[in-house]
């Protein structure tokens, strides 16, 4: 944010006279920041339009098909389910469908849609329960074959250019992932909460975003000259000439940053208190390091399988970890296993629709309930690495003790596994949990017997405290981190983990809130968790309350 009072007040004053084509307002208060740059519009409608013609759409399909082919048969290898799936692909009955629809006048795109509907229906048809259960494997088999025609979502970012805006109706994590988020200077989407996943990712990149536009978003068109003022939660479509240089001007101050602080910082009575930076891939973890970061308060996993057409296996996840942990040159690092389920849905697991995704089998209870190969592959995968650095574990969405102790019970497990193979890791692996819902907090006493460490996760929180769906604009301003309940739950877990000598930190956005931070220290939390783009920002506001202490 600038630094600057003056010039934001005069700013706000200009504007409310401003002559603008337009400005677009929200009521979600977002990710603090400004971008000035084009309109770059992202619509999943125009999927398969490039197909002009009958022998464009044949040409692309068997295209697809041959990579498809070629791919599979590379994982057919020593896997049964692979071989399966290479045999249905290389059926003629599969071919034949798609290029009926394709001769019907359908694109590519289309002609795969209805063939799966089609052939979805006939599998339901047959009195054969181990026929019906490879619907699955077809799916995961067109999923591919789409994915390779070449007009998937990744295709249609093609031409954003650098400094762009990102403008959609409805974006997610598995499609802003694909793209190199440098590129942008800011994102505007019509749905969304404040605290979305999408907005995770965005404030990772220090990427100024507005939300919850709704229906006002299809004002904006491509190349568009907007200026998004993510703390106001304005958009600014067409702006004049003095609206635009008003905003250069502040966006030239904001961009000044202050000196890097390195190290943690000690607060007057002689506690250290330490910025650990949230990340979701190893760039992250490199910028989080360049900025300063004391250690990663949380590496959330899930986007590895977000845009995977299968599990990422155990060595493929032991790559990243062990690669994670390098590149954060001996600091400490918290990798979160996967958070699947609520907004994030992975194709390949094909979870069952819920009314009420966000209390509904997600994160840990779907990996105990439906999926605990894919935690014990992950666990072994963590313990691998934490041979190369100091390296914790932590656990989302418990809600049980039992549940601690089924977690804690296939951890042991899987170090005895390894053990026993001759697999080296560190002896010691910290094995914590997020506070995120609010029997975690009730049972905070219990939990200190059980868990190593604690990170309050304050954005599933405070939904859950006050029963308000934090993706949901309509309830928007209904959805606040610094109410007293929440402040309260928070509060009260800090305080039970500094009796018991348990540590605790906080990785949510309220971390991330400057206005905020003060409060947290004389709550006595000890450790921030926020986006990398924050974490200066953060440190600088607490050496400015020790400097105030000591005064």
């Amino acid at each position: 944010m600038a630094k600057n009072p003056k010039m934001q007040t005069r700013l706000s004053n200009s504007l409310t006279v401003s002559q603008n084509k337009m400005i677009l307002s929200s009521s979600s208060s977002v990710a603090k920041g400004i971008a000035i740059g084009k309109a770059f519009v992202f619509s999943r409608e125009h999927i398969g339009s490039e197909t002009k013609t009958e022998e464009d759409a044949l040409s692309m399909f068997r295209s697809s098909l041959l990579n498809s082919h070629k791919e599979i048969e590379d994982l057919a290898k020593n896997n049964s389910i692979m071989e399966a799936q290479l045999a249905f692909l290389e059926d003629d009955y599969l071919k034949d469908t798609v290029e009926e629809f394709i001769l019907d006048g359908k694109t590519a795109s289309e002609a795969l849609d209805l063939a799966l509907k089609k052939i979805e229906e006939e599998l339901l048809e047959i009195d054969d329960e181990y026929l019906r259960s490879r619907i699955q494997d077809v799916k995961d088999i067109f999923f591919r074959l789409k994915k390779n025609l070449g007009d998937s979502s990744q295709g249609l970012f093609q031409g954003l250019e650098k400094g762009d805006v990102l403008v959609a109706r409805t974006l997610f994590p598995s499609e802003l992932s694909q793209i190199d988020l440098t590129l942008l200077s800011g994102i505007v989407t019509g749905d969304g909460g404040a605290s979305s996943h999408i907005s995770i990712m965005a404030a990772g990149y220090s990427l100024p975003l507005v939300v919850a536009l709704g229906d006002k978003v299809n004002e904006i068109k491509p190349k568009d000259k907007l200026i998004v003022d993510a703390s106001m939660a304005k958009v600014y479509l067409s702006p004049d000439v003095e609206t635009l240089r008003e905003y250069e001007c502040l966006l030239k101050h904001s961009s000044c940053q202050d000196d890097i602080i390195e190290d943690s910082i000690n607060l007057p009575n002689g506690e250290k208190v330490s910025v650990f930076a949230n990340v979701a891939s190893l760039d992250d973890v490199r910028q989080a390091m360049r900025n300063g970061a004391d250690g990663i308060g949380i590496f959330r996993t899930e986007f590895l399988y977000l845009s995977s057409m299968q599990a990422p296996t155990e060595q493929e996840q032991f790559q990243i970890y062990r690669d994670a942990v390098l590149f954060s040159n001996g600091k400490p690092i918290t990798f979160r296993t996967c958070d699947i389920g609520g907004d994030k849905q992975v194709p390949f697991l094909e979870l069952k629709h819920e009314d009420n995704p966000f209390l509904g089998l997600r994160a840990i209870r779907m990996c105990l309930r439906l999926r605990p190969d894919i935690l014990r592959t992950q666990l072994r995968a963590l313990l691998r690495a934490s041979a190369y650095g100091e390296l914790r574990i932590m656990i989302p969405m418990i809600s049980s003790l039992d549940e601690m102790v089924s977690v804690k019970n296939i951890f042991n497990e899987c170090r005895e596994e390894l053990r026993s193979k001759g697999v080296s890791f560190a002896e010691h692996v910290p094995l914590g949990m997020m506070i995120e819902t609010p029997a975690s907090v009730f049972l905070i006493s219990e939990f200190v017997k059980i868990s190593d460490f604690f990170s309050i996760g304050t954005n599933d929180l405070t939904q859950y405290i006050l029963a308000v769906d934090r993706a949901n604009p309509d309830v928007a301003p209904l959805y606040k981190q610094t109410s007293e309940a929440v402040l309260s739950a928070v509060k009260m877990v800090i305080g039970v983990s500094r009796q018991n000598s348990v540590e605790c930190g906080m990785c949510g956005e309220l971390a991330a809130d400057e206005s905020m931070t003060e409060k947290l220290l004389r709550m006595g939390l000890g450790e921030f968790s926020v986006p990398v783009g924050m974490v200066q920002k953060i440190k600088h506001r607490i050496v400015d309350f020790t400097v105030n202490e000591k005064e």
